[in-house]
């Protein structure tokens, strides 16, 4: 008899649940996504007809004051009927190889907030939408994008809260539709709008805001993600120790300086482990600051924590330190950026006989008019190791060439289709042809860590292609492809452009490059200035292990 009386409840009250009860929350955003579709797909918005910012702040208030879904929908019907007649789109079928794992339009079915016309004519406008030129958004050199046309604000650091939300909408929006890597971030990008929107609508300062701003870039999980200007380091603090550390053994352990002769004036030793700063550990506030470090994975993340456990604006820090089976806690200097600037020591040699049958080059020292003179001398030796665990001059493609015998591919890549946002196409796939008469035939060792990313993580890729190609050393940084400028309202960012995989489709994105042999340093190897990861090229090259 219940369920009689609620289907009979059905038939008659149709729109109960269209006018149930909504959260400011789900109503603001809902408002963006719509705002962000429209940006993008309508035709009349898409070709810069119209100031779409202040389309934005004029129909926040009525979104705003509206109380139900029949409401709410009735005047997103008004305003889009005043952006004009979407016409029949003749040339909206794509006969491109698309990849769609980013793409969801699922959202202009909900009717808790949308009625059946709204979400009609939103359906009408995807399937009829705006095609060639776009007003905000035009492809680069690669692939990736390039936002275009959007106002710059003069009052940036701390807009009114209208201005807040339109700055989160506006970069929310862009990796939406142009992020090729959002189906693989850990907090869906849905939710991350819902979470942010109530963030920027209640900061009570600029510090609230950019921490804010920032918090929503590194949920991105993309390496390349960052903020500019960088205001999570000044809420850090701008004065540093003078060394970096990484995460070593499950321990924070100091793995260089930044300047030497600070560093040995405060008593700092290659392989301290880092226990604590003041009273808190160090892995906890790793822990609790990760919000706001950029990073792929928890490797590239670890040496990225640089800037916010031991930094602030005090002259000095106690830290506790564990060395040689003791621990105790000193006062450690800080110094700006500025102070601790040190020369490099002046590393002349490129590349090199390792000994009679090893060769070795350094990536982040060669110059690709190099690259002629180093395969000469290289040419008699058994083996060659190649160093990516730094940032290269250049893609080593005429390396790449010597070391295949016949044309291979070696990624695919996927960029944003702009004739349907969200969507991405295919590329055709990256090959490399051999260069007649240079055929190296020996070994090829490719050593790579965290600080391989993006060019570093793309060569490497190229160099196994090798026919006797290996890699060695640990997880790479996982941020891969070319690099697409977005941004905030008064703050810029980045995020990876295109989507780059090996041609059996593995991504590379966030797990890094494959890895044959994995070694990572020791604490003990950091004491003793051992570098183990080539140690271990040596020893595969050599003895076959």
């Amino acid at each position: 008899m219940k369920k009689v009386k609620f289907l009979i409840f059905l038939i008659f009250f149709p729109h109960f649940f269209a006018q149930a009860a909504f959260t400011e929350t789900e109503k603001l955003s809902g408002f963006c996504k719509i705002w962000g579709f429209l940006k993008y797909y309508h035709p009349a918005v898409a070709n810069g007809k119209l100031d779409w910012d202040a389309q934005f702040i004029m129909l926040l208030p009525k979104v705003e004051a509206a109380q139900n879904a029949e409401v709410l929908s009735e005047i997103y019907l008004q305003w889009i009927d005043g952006l004009g007649k979407v016409p029949v789109c003749q040339n909206c079928v794509s006969n491109k190889s698309t990849f769609e794992k980013n793409f969801s339009l699922e959202w202009i079915n909900n009717r808790h907030l949308f009625s059946d016309a709204l979400s009609n004519k939103l359906q009408f406008i995807a399937a009829n939408r705006h095609q060639g030129k776009k007003h905000y958004v035009k492809t680069a050199t690669y692939g990736n994008i390039l936002m275009t046309n959007e106002i710059d604000y003069a009052f940036f650091e701390f807009p009114e809260k209208n201005y807040r939300l339109l700055s989160l909408s506006r970069y929310w929006n862009v990796v939406e539709y142009f992020f090729p890597y959002k189906y693989m971030s850990d907090q869906n990008w849905d939710s991350v709008l819902a979470e942010m929107i109530p963030r920027f609508l209640n900061a009570q300062n600029a510090t609230e805001y950019q921490l804010a701003l920032a918090e929503t870039t590194i949920k991105m999980d993309d390496g390349h993600a960052s903020l500019y200007p960088e205001t999570v380091r000044a809420y850090f603090g701008r004065k540093y120790i003078p060394a970096y550390f990484n995460i070593i053994e499950n321990k924070a352990v100091i793995t260089g300086f930044t300047n030497r002769k600070l560093a040995e004036a405060n008593g700092l030793q290659l392989g301290d482990i880092l226990e604590k700063t003041g009273q808190t550990t160090v892995l906890q506030k790793m822990a609790d600051t990760e919000k706001y470090v950029s990073g792929s994975n928890r490797s590239a993340k670890a040496k990225n924590h640089v800037f916010s456990i031991f930094n602030g604006e005090t002259d000095s820090v106690a830290v506790t330190i564990s060395r040689d089976g003791k621990t105790f806690t000193k006062s450690i200097g800080r110094y700006t950026s500025a102070a601790m600037k040190e020369e490099k020591p002046a590393e002349t040699e490129k590349y090199k006989i390792l000994d009679n049958t090893i060769s070795y080059v350094n990536m982040e020292l060669l110059d690709e008019s190099d690259v002629d003179a180093m395969m000469e001398t290289f040419k008699n030796t058994k083996a060659m190791v190649v160093d990516l665990r730094n940032y290269p001059k250049f893609i080593p493609y005429a390396i790449a060439r010597r070391l295949i015998s016949k044309n291979t591919e070696y990624l695919k890549t996927i960029a944003p289709d702009l004739s349907f946002p969200g969507k991405f196409y295919w590329q055709e796939n990256a090959r490399i042809k051999p260069l007649a008469n240079q055929y190296y035939s020996g070994n090829v060792i490719i050593l790579v860590n965290e600080k391989t990313q993006s060019r570093a993580e793309y060569s490497a890729m190229m160099l196994q292609a090798g026919d006797h190609s290996v890699t060695v050393g640990s997880q790479t940084a996982g941020a891969d492809g070319n690099v697409s400028r977005i941004s905030y309202i008064g703050f810029e960012s980045y995020m990876s452009g295109t989507g780059i995989f090996y041609p059996d489709g593995t991504p590379t994105q966030r797990s890094g490059i494959k890895i044959d042999m994995e070694v990572k340093p020791t604490i003990e190897g950091i004491k003793n200035q051992k570098d183990e990861v080539l140690q271990r090229a040596i020893d595969l090259i050599n003895f076959g292990k």
